[in-house]
């Protein structure tokens, strides 16, 4: 799932057009999601909102424990002690 909005960096909407092609040509389904708000940062938490749904529902049709996340954990240490 890919989450755009009208006002996405153009070189980001281009990795998104690459990663898109590299799944196809995979034989990997992907779809594309438009962030939906009339202000930037409603449409950023319309899109986060949607991922974290997304990535909730996905993990208990999958039978995994959504949370906590050791990649995601492992990134908030890192970022955490950069400061």
């Amino acid at each position: 799932m890919f989450l755009h909005h009208s006002r996405l960096h153009s070189r980001l909407t281009l990795r998104y057009q690459a990663t898109q092609e590299a799944l196809t040509a995979a034989g990997v389904t992907s779809e594309r999601v438009e962030a939906r708000g009339e202000s930037d940062l409603a449409r950023i938490l319309t899109a986060s909102y949607l991922g974290d749904y997304v990535s909730y529902y996905l993990a208990m049709v999958n039978g995994v424990r959504p949370s906590p996340v050791p990649a995601i954990q492992k990134l908030k240490g890192w970022l955490a002690s950069e400061k």
